[in-house]
Parts: C-alpha cells; structure tokens; sequence
C-alpha cells in the first residue's frame, strides 16, 4: 500500500528561514502588524513543527515582533 502526503506545501523552520518546496524565506515573512488596527497577523498556512525549539524559534520571533510593538495586540492566526 503506497501513502502519499495530502500536503501540498510543508514549511521547515531552518534558523530564522523556512522552506517551501525548494525556496526559502524569512520566517518574519509570515508575521505582520497592521498598527491602524493594532493587530498582528500570523500565517502558519502548510507550516509544520519538527522540533521544540521550532515552536521556540517561533516564539522568540513573535515575542521580538511584540516588544517593538511596545503594547498589547491583537492577533489573528491562520493555521489551515
């Protein structure tokens, strides 16, 4: 019986970048911040943890995103 991936883009975290298909990217790419709604936008879309300090590695970009803010946000995260 043969299993195939149902996931068509899979992120990795690798550093401060992640990898979709052969291309990489800041993962600060997928975090933004609209200040006129002070709302922070998080994309997780097709994005897949390998390790604890992935999830750390995630957390320290949000958290450094959050003290330049200098206030409580909201936030809105997409995880599809």
């Amino acid at each position: 019986m043969i299993f195939r991936s149902a996931a068509r883009r899979v992120r990795y975290l690798d550093a401060l970048r992640v990898r979709v298909g052969g291309e990489t990217a800041l993962l600060s790419s997928l975090l933004s911040y609209d200040a006129e709604r002070n709302t922070m936008f998080v994309n997780f879309e097709g994005f897949e943890v390998k390790s604890f300090d992935d999830v750390d590695l995630v957390r320290r970009e949000v958290e450094r995103l959050c003290l330049g803010i200098g206030k409580p946000v909201a936030l809105v995260a997409n995880y599809d």
